[in-house]
């Protein structure tokens, strides 16, 4: 199959095993990570303090500790958000591959969606910082950097293992040698994504185009809640 039907193939056959799985084993390993990390930054003090800082996020320590109760919010959550966003998603490409005529068209949108999507989980972060505001969790407190910085990271790393997971199952389908290579190439700059954050910060997006419109679809619910 070629990339257009792989994608297709997936999103009709292997959707709901995706998500499952996506959600029971990869989202779980995710929260752990990260509750980790934040206990050992709150134990690490000013040295940790000093590293914000550095990236202009005014927090002292005092801040970050009375910041405990909306991360737990955060955490609790913001992980069935992005579930819900992803399964949103899933509806709004396979309708508009379904709704795409040609074979031609069906694969350049297949290839936009996936660099769309690498972009979107790569500049998680810095998009965060642009937009900060936007986040809206009912029972968070106060918007600060650090709440801003804690959402942003797990928007970031769940996205980066939702879409990775997501091409290896269409890649498993597909036997055209021509756009699996080009397929690789996204998989490639998302398994090692701190050397390629930079290039795909600065890569320009078609505004009015449907990948784009999907993934901002995708962006917005997660941030906000609303289905746009």
């Amino acid at each position: 199959m070629n990339l257009a039907e792989s994608m297709k193939y997936v999103l009709k056959n292997k959707g709901q095993n995706l998500f499952s799985t996506f959600w029971k084993e990869d989202v779980k390993i995710v929260l752990k990570d990260m509750k980790k990390d934040m206990g050992q930054l709150v134990k690490s003090g000013s040295g940790k303090i000093k590293e914000f800082k550095k990236q202009s996020l005014k927090e002292t320590v005092a801040d970050i500790k009375d910041s405990a109760l909306d991360a737990v919010t955060i955490f609790r959550i913001l992980p069935s958000r992005i579930k819900q966003a992803f399964i949103y998603f899933r509806e709004d490409l396979l309708k508009e591959l379904e709704d795409l005529p040609e074979q031609k068209d069906k694969t350049i949108f297949c290839l936009k969606i996936i660099g769309v999507l690498s972009s979107f989980t790569l500049t998680a972060l810095y998009g965060a910082k642009k937009t900060r505001g936007d986040l809206s969790l009912k029972g968070l407190k106060r918007t600060t950097a650090f709440t801003q910085m804690l959402a942003a990271e797990l928007v970031m790393r769940v996205s980066q293992v939702f879409v990775l997971r997501f091409i290896s199952e269409v890649e498993s389908q597909m036997s055209d040698d021509e756009e699996l290579k080009k397929l690789r190439y996204f998989k490639s700059l998302l398994s090692d994504g701190s050397k390629n954050f930079q290039a795909f910060k600065d890569e320009p997006l078609e505004e009015g185009d449907a990948a784009v419109r999907i993934v901002e679809s995708l962006r917005t619910f997660i941030l906000t809640g609303v289905r746009a």
